[in-house]
């Protein structure tokens, strides 16, 4: 799949397909409208859920980012290997499937909200995990992947996952975030990694 990520955990190489939350879309999974190639995602929650979300805090650019309006929230399974816990993600925009092909297809932007405890950068350890490419965004640590159009932050006990087209259109995303179920805005600083989440030793639990 394009956008397999492989990620090293407790030093077992693993390969996870990260789907909806990691922007690709696939159309047996959010089908056509109207028989055409034109895939419009489906969600199964809202913003105004999102805001009385209590696992852990939430952050999403807003109604529209980089031209593109928000088309769908879905809270999801993130499955055992992922210690059980859930995502919290925001889909922008629509996303082409050429004619005569079958698979997905990638959106715009697409912006996933993950616990700390099950994904930080120090998952990206192992000899087939990418290599990050560290940095500061709003003044916390974060990372770029994939040249540029994966970049990940760790706010707090969060680890927010913005998928763009490019590494300008991504940070055009972190500088919109804002939170939904914290007190956070685009011109606020993003609160700093809570104690051991860069290092992998944050227990999952309540925000």
């Amino acid at each position: 799949m394009k956008s397999a990520v492989r990620l090293a955990w407790l030093g077992v190489a693993l390969v996870v397909a990260f789907l909806a939350v990691a922007g690709v879309v696939l159309a047996a999974m959010f089908g056509y409208i109207g028989g055409s190639t034109t895939v419009h995602p489906k969600g199964n929650y809202s913003v105004s859920e999102a805001r009385s979300y209590e696992g852990f805090p939430v952050f999403y650019p807003g109604d529209s980012i980089n031209g593109h309006r928000l088309s769908a929230v879905g809270r999801d399974p993130l499955g055992p290997m992922r210690k059980n816990q859930e995502a919290v993600s925001f889909m922008y925009g629509t996303c082409e499937i050429p004619a005569g092909t079958e698979g997905g297809c990638s959106l715009p932007v697409s912006v996933s909200n993950e616990p700390a405890c099950s994904r930080n950068l120090s998952v990206y350890s192992g000899s087939l995990s990418p290599t990050p490419d560290r940095t500061r965004v709003r003044g916390t640590t974060a990372a770029f992947f994939e040249g540029g159009g994966r970049l990940e932050i760790q706010s707090g006990k969060t680890t927010v996952v913005i998928f763009a087209s490019s590494k300008r259109n991504a940070l055009a995303v972190a500088r919109s975030l804002r939170g939904l179920n914290v007190p956070v805005s685009p011109n606020d600083r993003l609160p700093p990694p809570a104690h051991g989440a860069v290092e992998g030793t944050l227990p999952c639990g309540t925000r």
